[in-house]
């Protein structure tokens, strides 16, 4: 899947999926309020770093699964049990 039709399935914007932390931010000089979201696909696709992650794709859809647990709505069997993530904190199932 192209990284337009990943954006078009998760009905984020370029700016929404972009990650600011980043050398690359700067050097493609995205903080720009002016910069549009042609540019800022061309920049990600110039450098992935660029690209906030990770993005799962399944059959129920495509989605930014950040924090961990927003995959949970996209997977195309139920979870079953709770699960605990490495900083302590307990997901529960749906």
């Amino acid at each position: 899947m192209e990284l337009v039709e990943l954006l078009l399935e998760m009905k984020l914007s370029a700016r929404e999926l972009l990650r600011t932390d980043v050398p690359a931010y700067e050097k493609f000089n995205l903080e720009s309020s002016s910069v549009t979201d042609e540019e800022m696909i061309d920049a990600m696709i110039q450098d992935p770093i660029l690209i906030n992650r990770p993005i799962v794709v399944t059959s129920k859809g495509a989605k930014l699964c950040r924090p961990c647990e927003a995959i949970l709505t996209i997977l195309p069997v139920k979870m079953e049990k709770d699960f605990v993530k490495e900083d302590g904190q307990i997901i529960q199932s749906l």
